[in-house]
């Protein structure tokens, strides 16, 4: 139990090892790819079981908080992004646009709770951004991009939609058929969701791997657009919460700058071309390193 624990505290360390996998040996990646969206299922089935629905919907009654939350991370914010860059490169924009108008990640809350932040707040922003994103996602592409893609807005609405309530429903199930058992099995939830997240960053990885080592100098570039796009999410994030203690502008950090980019490879990958893709599982450098300078800010901060 040691030991599962501490590869839950340093879960980063198995992104990282699946995202240098992925890299160097690409075997088992293209056979794991259609076992991405099921596995996405199952890590939000595993968050929404040991989840406290009515003590999130509790949080989420704070409806001025988060509506505010809600039109920042979900409109205001990727539409500004968009925006900002399509002048100088249109379909980088698009690429950033879908990256940044996901909900937050369903590892937040987990990611918080090690900050030691706020983690019932950090599910509430993660419960009302997965439950508005069937809508707002095809609504802004649309909104802001329609002139310059081909979608299937509906298609994204119902992949969105079965995405996010599917396993929150089962959930709810099972909760009522068998607490027990939930009871007995939670602790294993976290340690299974992060050999999710490794698989997931090792196959999405890895399916790209020709492409990514075949032009590394453009691919860099993309990657530092994105290390600072991450920056700047971690600023935005933190200023929206001053006039909230620390600890609770620490999970607003977190809650934005740590969006789902698992549902954003989903998505890329079924409507969207192979460059989008690619950009989406870029986002995984720093999604999966940046974590560790913010845990160091804290730390300096006196927030851990």
């Amino acid at each position: 139990m040691r030991i599962i624990a501490v590869i839950v505290r340093y879960f980063w360390v198995v992104m990282l090892i699946g995202l240098v996998a992925g890299l160097l040996w690409p075997v088992y990646s293209l056979a794991l790819m259609p076992l991405l969206e099921p596995a996405l299922i199952l890590l939000l089935f595993l968050v929404f079981l040991k989840t406290d629905f009515l003590e999130i919907l509790r949080g989420i009654s704070n409806f001025r908080l988060m509506g505010l939350v809600a039109l920042m991370f979900l409109i205001v914010i990727p539409a500004g992004v968009f925006f900002l860059v399509k002048p100088f490169d249109s379909h980088l924009a698009l690429g950033l646009l879908l990256l940044t108008c996901m909900p937050s990640g369903t590892a937040t809350p987990a990611l918080t709770d090690l900050m030691k932040g706020n983690a019932g707040l950090s599910m509430s922003v993660v419960i009302i951004t997965s439950l508005l994103a069937p809508v707002t996602v095809p609504l802004l592409l649309s909104v802001c991009a329609g002139a310059d893609i081909e979608m299937d807005t509906v298609g994204l609405f119902r992949k969105l939609g079965f995405l996010v309530c599917f396993p929150l429903i089962l959930a709810e199930i099972v909760k009522r058929i068998s607490p027990t058992l939930i009871v007995k099995t939670r602790h294993w939830y976290a340690f299974i969701n992060v050999a999710i997240f490794g698989i997931f960053v090792y196959a999405t990885v890895g399916s790209q791997q020709s492409a990514i080592l075949e032009n590394p100098v453009s691919l860099l570039g993309q990657i530092g657009v994105l290390y600072l796009l991450f920056a700047v999410l971690h600023i935005l994030g933190y200023l929206m919460g001053w006039k909230m203690d620390n600890r609770d502008r620490l999970t607003l950090t977190i809650s934005r700058a740590y969006m789902n980019n698992g549902i954003a490879i989903v998505i890329a990958a079924k409507f969207f071309d192979p460059s989008i893709l690619i950009l989406m599982i870029l986002s995984e450098f720093p999604w999966n390193t940046f974590p560790v300078l913010l845990q160091r800010i804290s730390l300096r901060l006196g927030n851990i």
